[in-house]
């Protein structure tokens, strides 16, 4: 999907996650089909990953 059928699509230049100086890149690519949940208002779902992004574990975080 994507402008053909009026939905957003994921931009090729990627998106960022936090300020000026320490900004987080993101190279995200579909995983999955868009999905309408609703029409109005414009509610969608989709599934994305970036293989190359990594964070470490939270601590105390449940295996």
């Amino acid at each position: 999907m994507g402008p053909a059928h009026g939905l957003p699509v994921l931009p090729a230049s990627g998106c960022s996650v936090g300020g000026d100086q320490d900004t987080i890149r993101l190279m995200l690519k579909d995983t999955d089909p868009t999905r309408v949940v609703s029409k109005a208002p414009l509610i969608v779902s989709f599934a994305a990953r970036d293989a190359q992004f990594a964070v470490p574990r939270t601590a105390g975080a449940a295996s």
